[in-house]
């Protein structure tokens, strides 16, 4: 027995140890030789293990579709719904450029394929630095190189990146009004496309020129002028005069440039010939809204044809000017103030899908072959030295609240939003703007709220005006109304206030006036005109000098009457003519020393009727003014002596030289509700 237990004892000692040391350890007891198994290789799912063996926080990793519950049960790929994964998603995809330039739209096509598991989840970086994204198209509004990178993610929530792929977009600017080569008079907006004369004359070209040899090139002008004033839009060179205070120089002045004037004049005559073939009327050309320019600078000298709508609306050419010059063209622009803000606009062919020109291609290239110049025809491009037809881009959505009506004196607090299709929130681009108060002083603001406190009573109108990255413009408007009544005096008589001029000598009757401060300067009556039709005269008590005599709103300054910050007005100059905004509109027998005025001011703007000699001369609406409106006269001095006045005012408390309502009646005016007088204290 002893001999068998000790065979056998150490057999089995023996063999345990050589065959199980993996599976057993040996115990602490030294006296007793047991074995403790390994958790890790017991054949059991046991203890923290997520499979069998395997996982946990013990064992080593599970190898692919065991079970796991986190990504280090696993090796190599992680875990993904409860099992460890086989394989990832493999990245892929095209990109689809619609041409080379900004503002440049790319569109990804996936071409990723599955491993293990589908596909949920693909993304792209645009590389512009704001990381993944789910869109699968983006448009560049920048040039550069930018790196476009895929991210997939699949069901078992692996995320696999690609290598990236670049994308070069190029640059494109077209052609504006330079902000530097320009009179400082020169007023420019709308991202530099429109351009508009502050006080006097002035001139700007444009930022990019075309060059001798370079090509046959286009562009067009529209203008919102009022009358036939001295102005003129064409091409000139960079020795061309931009202009002078003697207003001698603008476009076509001289050898350097050359245009069609406010008043359709070709300038200079000497190289600007009129077509015989033109198919429209040649005495109206001028006033025509819109002109276009062939630029033809293929040889050494520039051939400029210019564009007009005939008798049927299509292109033809009026002119052709052949011109001496061997230097680069610029759009050239030069006028004398004509209208408040901006005068004249150009399209040069940067966008001519968004902002097409009035005539197209197809037009222009007939006109140019009818008139014997197919060549010319085959070679035009559509811009000034370039252009551009991107994709179509919709206009910004601005949504505004309703007008409203509050007491004088309220703050009144606004708010309004904008998007846009291509390019997403607007809001913070809103530009607000108080229409009521003076262009050169208007009361401004930006982003997505607006406040002010109107002082007044009337109506102020508030815009609001969003501009895309594609230049789309949408424009809301808001009306606030104040209501209440306009103030009444007795007696109506003419006062200085803060904004007129402190030094006119008025009449104690408050009636007549006498101006001793040297250029425009002039008072106002303390009575306004709101929601009435009335009625006052004026008298030149002299011969006709830089006098005048018309109607302001309250807030206009007249110390001094002036060009440069221009009040709302109308007035006639009693040597000159008929003014609005201080721009001249018409003429007049000068030789009348009495003048009458009718307002209606019972609609949203005053009528403004002038009567002279018994007759009705001229109509004026000041669609400008929503505000309570004054009598005033104004002028310069004239040396006149003290004691004596230079224009004298009746308001209807003696009688007038003029029957206003036969008059307006003649005229075929409704003047049954005339007030024949100037405020309660006057009108009987």
């Amino acid at each position: 027995d002893a001999g068998t237990d000790a065979g056998t004892d150490a057999g089995t000692d023996a063999g345990m140890d050589a065959g199980n040391d993996a599976g057993l350890q040996h115990g602490n007891d030294a006296g007793n030789d047991a074995y403790i198994p390994d958790p890790c290789s017991d054949k059991v799912q046991d203890g923290h293990e997520t499979d069998v063996d395997c996982g946990g926080d013990s064992c080593a990793p599970c190898g692919e579709n065991l079970h796991c519950l986190v990504s280090t049960d696993c090796s190599p790929l992680g875990c993904g719904g409860g099992a460890c994964l086989q394989g990832g998603p493999t990245p892929g995809f095209t990109l689809t450029e619609a041409g080379d330039i900004v503002p440049l739209q790319v569109t990804a096509t996936s071409t990723a394929t599955m491993g293990t598991t589908a596909i949920v989840s693909t993304l792209y970086d645009w590389g512009e630095g704001v990381g993944f994204e789910s869109s699968t198209s983006h448009r560049y509004k920048h040039s550069g190189s930018f790196n476009v990178r895929q991210q997939v993610v699949d069901h078992a929530g692996i995320a696999v990146s690609s290598a990236p792929k670049v994308v070069t977009v190029g640059t494109f600017e077209q052609a504006r009004f330079s902000s530097t080569d320009k009179d400082s008079l020169i007023y420019l907006a709308s991202k530099s496309m429109q351009a508009g004369v502050t006080v006097g004359v002035g001139g700007v070209r444009s930022d990019q020129a075309i060059a001798p040899g370079s090509g046959v090139f286009y562009f067009e002008e529209q203008r919102t002028f009022k009358g036939a004033n001295l102005g003129a839009i064409g091409v000139g060179t960079a020795a061309a005069p931009l202009s002078d205070p003697n207003l001698t120089t603008t476009t076509g002045s001289s050898a350097e440039s050359v245009g069609i004037t406010f008043s359709g004049v070709l300038a200079p005559s000497s190289v600007c010939v009129p077509n015989a073939a033109y198919r429209g009327n040649t005495s109206n050309v001028g006033r025509l809204k819109v002109h276009g320019f062939v630029i033809d600078y293929r040889g050494v000298h520039p051939v400029i044809r210019m564009i007009g709508a005939d008798d049927y609306g299509l292109a033809s050419v009026f002119s052709t000017c052949t011109m001496t010059v061997t230097t680069p063209l610029y759009v050239f622009y030069s006028a004398r103030r004509d209208t408040i803000g901006p005068q004249i606009g150009i399209n040069t062919g940067g966008d001519t899908t968004n902002h097409p020109f009035q005539f197209p291609l197809a037009d222009l290239q007939t006109a140019l072959t009818t008139v014997g110049t197919a060549d010319v025809a085959s070679a035009l491009v559509p811009g000034f030295g370039k252009t551009r037809a991107p994709l179509a881009d919709s206009a910004p959505t601005v949504l505004v609240p309703a007008g409203m009506t509050v007491p004088i004196n309220t703050l009144v607090s606004l708010t309004a939003s904008a998007s846009d299709v291509e390019d997403g929130d607007l809001t913070s681009q809103l530009q607000w703007t108080e229409l009521s108060s003076q262009f050169h002083a208007r009361v401004t603001g930006s982003g997505g709220s607006f406040s002010f406190t109107p002082t007044r009573i009337g109506r102020f109108p508030i815009e609001v005006r969003v501009t895309d990255y594609a230049e789309n413009i949408t424009i809301q408007t808001i009306n606030i109304d104040v209501l209440g009544s306009v103030q009444q005096y007795n007696p109506v008589q003419m006062i200085h206030d803060s904004l007129s001029d402190p030094n006119t000598d008025i009449a104690p009757s408050g009636l007549a006036a006498r101006f001793v401060t040297n250029g425009k300067h002039g008072v106002r009556a303390n009575q306004a005109i709101l929601g009435q039709f009335w009625y006052f005269e004026a008298h030149r008590n002299g011969p006709a000098r830089d006098l005048g005599v018309g109607l302001v709103i309250h807030d206009g300054n007249l110390h001094p009457y002036s060009f440069q910050y221009v009040p709302w007005s109308m007035s006639i100059n009693l040597v000159s003519g008929i003014w609005h905004d201080l721009i001249s509109v018409a003429s007049w027998d000068t030789s009348n020393s009495n003048y009458g005025f009718a307002v209606d001011y019972r609609g949203q703007h005053p009528i403004v009727y002038l009567i002279m000699a018994n007759a009705l001369v001229y109509t004026m609406t000041l669609d400008d003014v929503w505000e309570p409106l004054h009598p005033m006269l104004y002028g310069n001095n004239h040396s006149t002596p003290s004691g004596s006045y230079d224009t004298t005012i009746n308001f209807g408390a003696s009688a007038f030289t003029y029957d206003p309502v036969a008059v307006l009646t003649n005229a075929g005016v409704d003047a049954s509700a005339l007030g024949v007088g100037w405020g309660d204290a006057n009108v009987p």
